[in-house]
């Protein structure tokens, strides 16, 4: 009998990390660090126009990244 086959032929092929993972904070800390950096830096260097656009596209970034987190680990599929 070969163990390297999993039981469950069937499964998905994405992995998604335990919710309860103690590491879980800090992809999103730094992901927010750096939003936060780059709608500073381009308000403050480059002017406002450039600001809110990089604004919004954060915003649009955020949103995508989120959706695909929660399609990915939704038991329903």
């Amino acid at each position: 009998m070969d163990d390297s086959q999993p039981e469950d032929d069937q499964r998905d092929s994405r992995w998604v990390p335990p919710a309860d993972n103690d590491l879980i904070g800090f992809p999103l800390f730094i992901g927010v660090a750096v939003a936060v950096a780059a709608i500073f830096a381009a308000f403050l260097l480059i002017g406002p126009l450039v600001g809110v656009i990089v604004l919004i596209a954060v915003l649009v970034l955020a949103l995508a990244i989120s959706y695909r987190v929660v399609t990915a680990s939704d038991p329903g599929d």
